[in-house]
């Protein structure tokens, strides 16, 4: 949780800010106040604050002295001022101090509303700082290199996709970071990977790269506890999810945060069937189920098994059993008109 504090003279006005912004929402704790400058100097030398919202103009110690004292002893604490409208130029002039925003007084709901856009964004980016410092740890490295020989798949499934929200340059480096470790598990030289890496354009190619290969080495090692654990994961979510017009192989493996490949692998292995044919195929059962059993029409059958074209379904069933699903009707038994 983020540690704000709210610095200014007006105590109405802090008030105000304490009761109209979601701080647990926005990933804050309940902000401390400070009435001066002063005051606002001697929390922050005793506790670790992420966020300032500060007055510019306050007794005893204005705003811009404030900035000037955290920037002079090197805190990387973020700053936001409220400035009056008269104050304005000399707002602008503190981001030479690196301050972050700031925000026109008297602040209505407008104000309120931007400063909740940017107190959202500076959350964020703390996560991520955050997260970020957490990642590159010797630590973390060892819990890695753990997960990798445990064949700890939910350790990864929950490390790419935080992996994700981070920009384009952190990618490249987290890429090159968790190819490092992965070379070094495998004892394997890392250059022909770091080329391939290297020529992947976005970040999303470049993080998707790493992860396949990450779960390459996990599906080669893969126990056959946990492979039945993911087999039965892939089955349910199909079973679950098969009359959905998006179920695929593709989107069952982003249910499970794992890459399609991967996923297609364990399944195909486990169960001698590939992954995309056992979505068809529990779709043409319940289609046969309901030729057979019920008065639906063949275009709502369709609709029920996840198709939105009755002429994709019935291509499809026709493949499964060399003929349409009107004429498996009536071979069952069943001569109803189709609407």
């Amino acid at each position: 949780m983020i540690k704000v504090l709210i610095v200014d003279d007006d105590k109405n006005l802090c008030k105000c800010l304490m009761k109209q912004l979601p701080w647990a929402d926005m990933g804050c704790n309940s902000p401390e106040v400070a009435y001066n400058g002063q005051h606002a100097w001697e929390i922050i030398q005793n506790t670790k604050i992420d966020l300032i919202i500060s007055d510019l103009k306050m007794p005893v110690m204005d705003g811009m002295e404030l900035c000037h004292l955290i920037r002079e002893n090197s805190l990387d604490t973020i700053v936001i001022f409220l400035s009056a409208y008269e104050d304005f130029s000399i707002a602008q002039k503190a981001m030479r101090y690196g301050v972050k925003d700031y925000i026109l007084k008297p602040i209505n709901r407008d104000g309120i509303e931007n400063l909740k856009i940017i107190i959202d964004r500076v959350a964020n980016e703390q996560k991520i700082k955050e997260w970020n410092s957490k990642l590159f740890s010797p630590e973390y490295a060892d819990e890695i290199r753990k997960a990798l020989h445990n064949q700890d798949t939910t350790f990864f499934q929950e490390l790419f996709p935080n992996i994700r929200r981070n920009n384009e340059l952190f990618a490249l480096n987290v890429s090159m970071y968790l190819l490092r470790i992965l070379n070094t598990h495998k004892q394997r030289n890392i250059e022909t990977n770091a080329r391939e890496l290297l020529d992947k354009n976005t970040a999303e190619e470049r993080i998707q790269f790493v992860q396949t290969l990450y779960e390459q080495t996990l599906c080669d090692a893969t126990d056959e506890s946990r492979m039945s654990y993911i087999v039965k994961q892939t089955k349910a979510l199909v079973e679950e999810n098969y009359s959905l017009p998006d179920c695929s192989a593709a989107w069952i493996s982003g249910k499970l945060h794992m890459q399609p490949a991967y996923v297609g692998r364990l399944f195909s292995k486990k169960m001698g069937i590939g992954l995309s044919e056992y979505i068809v195929e529990c779709r043409m059962n319940e289609a046969s189920r309901l030729l057979q059993e019920s008065n639906t029409p063949v275009n709502e059958v369709a609709t029920k098994v996840g198709y939105c074209y009755s002429n994709y379904f019935t291509r499809a069933f026709r493949r499964r059993f060399n003929m349409s699903p009107s004429e498996y009707r009536y071979k069952c038994g069943k001569n109803i008109a189709d609407i």
